[in-house]
């Protein structure tokens, strides 16, 4: 009996590794690694946002498939359209891959479709609840170690939506360098400060406000008055770097320095008092002012 149960086990390892021989256990090809929400994990109700994905390919075959994100109810049931990107992921490596839903007041459940092979993969998400009020951030360059400023988000200039309605939820952004943007991003930046946004410069690490190329002129110093108006944006030029504001002070900043209309209303100016950049040579009302597409497939 003893030498039957010995033989049994024995063939029983043999069978087992044989399957696992013959069957070797699936690998994803696909991962997600990273999901934000939002600028700085902060959504804004009402408005389109950017929802960002880090996604690798971890094998040796080049990665080229439609990625879809679907809003779905807690049982499964799918509201409204889906985000598609179609996407290319070369072997071993990562990509972030960006969608622009518009977003209501709810925290909502999410689900991540893609194809590997001949299988279909999911992975789920749970959104934060959106705020109603917009967004402050700092444009850091990638992986920098700048100094963490309190009460501001900061925001990887090279995640920045290179559509301007994906920048709607943005109320002020702070910056003290010339960001590395091809001309989508460059056109969209300039043009949500022309449709309104706030930009406050700070000096860089030289002690020199930043010497931005002809592409951003209006950000150039060219007046002795701060702030200048472009467009209904408003242009802030600070005579210091952003890490020596104290906390208090920055606060007190964010808090004073609105949009246009305030400001004038604030410090009982009329607008011809309030100092103007001349106009784009671009009509930031039509080019690039609508999202051409649901999705976008971040280098």
């Amino acid at each position: 009996m003893k030498t039957n149960l010995l033989n049994s086990g024995f063939h029983s390892a043999i069978y087992f590794s044989m399957i696992f021989f013959l069957y070797p256990q699936i690998v994803e090809a696909i991962e997600i690694h990273d999901i934000r929400w939002g600028f700085g994990d902060r959504l804004v109700a009402y408005k389109i946002n950017p929802v960002t994905i880090l996604v690798e390919n971890t094998t040796s075959q080049p990665f080229e498939s439609e990625i879809r994100l679907q809003r779905e109810t807690f049982r499964g049931q799918q509201i409204g359209i889906a985000l598609s990107s179609t996407t290319y992921i070369a072997p071993f490596e990562k990509k972030w891959v960006q969608f622009y839903p518009y977003l209501t007041e709810s925290a909502d459940n999410w689900k991540l479709y893609w194809k590997q092979g001949n299988d279909q993969r999911t992975q789920s998400f749970f959104s934060p609840r959106p705020m109603p009020s917009a967004v402050t951030i700092q444009l850091v360059q990638p992986d920098s170690l700048s100094k963490v400023i309190p009460g501001i988000k900061q925001y990887p200039e090279d995640l920045f939506p290179p559509i301007l309605g994906a920048v709607d939820p943005l109320n002020e952004v702070f910056l003290d360098h010339v960001p590395k943007w091809e001309k989508s991003r460059r056109n969209t930046f300039m043009q949500w400060v022309y449709s309104g946004g706030i930009v406050h410069l700070f000096e860089n690490p030289n002690g020199e406000l930043p010497a931005f190329p002809e592409s951003y002129a209006p950000l150039n110093m060219n007046t002795t008055k701060s702030p200048v108006q472009y467009g209904t944006g408003v242009i802030y030029f600070h005579r210091k770097k952003l890490a020596d504001v104290p906390p208090l002070e920055l606060k007190q900043l964010i808090k004073k320095n609105t949009h246009l209309v305030d400001y004038l209303q604030s410090h009982e100016l009329e607008k011809d008092d309030f100092p103007q950049l001349p106009n784009p040579s671009y009509s930031p009302s039509t080019e690039n002012s609508t999202i051409n597409s649901i999705a976008s497939d971040e280098d």
